[in-house]
């Protein structure tokens, strides 16, 4: 592994405060593995054994900005553009076998994988501020954007042996070329109003509104052995996926500061739809499912002094399938475990509670 950055800050004027870094990291493993498996299904069990070798190489640059302006008094403007860059290579040498509950050899191989990425992200968070004259009164407007965009291609040779009572009765090969381009675009606009309702108490109202457009587009090519080229589409393994997910939201939180401690609670209404486009050679599906979820949160922090303090977090929150997990196209990587997206995945609802404590002796 090795990694570097630096980083800069800066004061301009009397209104602008600037922070900038950049990082660079490449991480180079080198990996070898066995593994046994034993499969137990109702009516019969099988085993499974492998030896595999790997050799990957990432390198990732990325770069992180934040300028803050004070308008005036009450008003404030902060953005905060970031980038990174990756790129990625892997090697893997593997060889497997199925063996029955007997310990006859059903099936046996090899394969060689090579594969290749690059990409990039781009986001940039912008946050725009009042304070109304009333104390606690406030009113904050954001928008989030992002790009990611990578690509890459892939190799797959692979001998595939099949026995029956410990003897070979054919053999099956693979040798492929595939392209790989994953492009993602969204935006998330919010804007959240607190408003002083007790002592000591705010509430804190929020809406937002978000979109997301992935596309996956994969082609996979055999190698044709009368042009020594890989020149014919393998519809089977070939399917552009195209996913639109968007979320609507409201919610309220409650927010009480005393002396030694402070706790919030609220909860969040939210409206999300999916609506996904699969080409597969000559057929078109379309995907389109819709949810609504109540997400509770609540927050709690007790200040035993000026340096200590314990602080207690819980949230939920959703998550869409990515493009990847949707598209219904065979991975077949490992000749003998081959992967297929799901069309019909749901979204991702997760609860969260965070305990922490930090203590400090200045």
């Amino acid at each position: 592994t090795t990694a570097g950055g630096t980083n800069y800050n800066n004061i301009i004027g009397s209104k602008v405060k600037f922070n900038g870094n950049y990082f660079y990291n490449r991480f180079n493993p080198v990996t070898a593995s066995r593994t046994s498996r034993q499969y137990v299904l109702p009516d019969s069990t099988y085993f499974y054994n492998a030896a595999s070798s790997g050799d990957v190489l990432n390198s990732n640059q990325r770069a992180n900005f934040v300028i803050d302006y004070v308008i005036d008094s009450v008003n404030s403007l902060k953005i905060s553009p970031s980038f990174s860059y990756q790129r990625s290579s892997s090697h893997t040498n593997s060889t497997y076998e199925n063996l029955s509950d007997l310990m006859q050899k059903s099936i046996g191989g090899r394969s060689n994988y090579l594969a290749s990425a690059t990409g990039y992200n781009l986001a940039n968070d912008i946050i725009y501020r009042h304070r109304f004259a009333k104390r606690g009164r406030t009113l904050s407007v954001s928008l989030n954007t992002k790009f990611n965009d990578n690509s890459g291609t892939s190799d797959l040779e692979s001998v595939n042996e099949f026995y029956r009572n410990n003897l070979l009765t054919r053999t099956d090969s693979l040798n492929q070329h595939s392209m790989l381009n994953n492009d993602q675009k969204g935006y998330t606009a919010r804007a959240v109003y607190t408003e002083p309702v007790l002592k000591n108490a705010l509430l804190e109202l929020s809406a937002s509104n978000s979109s997301t457009r992935s596309v996956s587009d994969k082609s996979t090519y055999d190698y044709n052995g009368i042009t020594k080229s890989y020149d014919i589409l393998n519809d089977g393994l070939s399917n552009n996926y195209k996913n639109l997910y968007g979320t609507t939201q409201a919610g309220f939180r409650m927010r009480v500061q005393k002396r030694k401690y402070s706790y919030a609670v609220g909860a969040s209404w939210q409206n999300a739809s999916l609506e996904g486009t699969i080409i597969s050679g000559v057929k078109d599906s379309v995907i389109t499912k819709s949810f609504v979820n109540l997400l509770p949160n609540a927050q709690f922090r007790y200040q035993f002094s000026r340096f200590k303090n314990l602080s207690l977090n819980y949230r939920s929150y959703t998550s869409q399938p990515a493009a990847s997990q949707l598209q219904p196209v065979p991975d077949n990587s490992d000749p003998l475990n081959i992967k297929l997206g799901n069309p019909g995945l749901k979204q991702e609802f997760a609860n969260s509670i965070q305990l922490s404590y930090s203590g400090v002796n200045p």
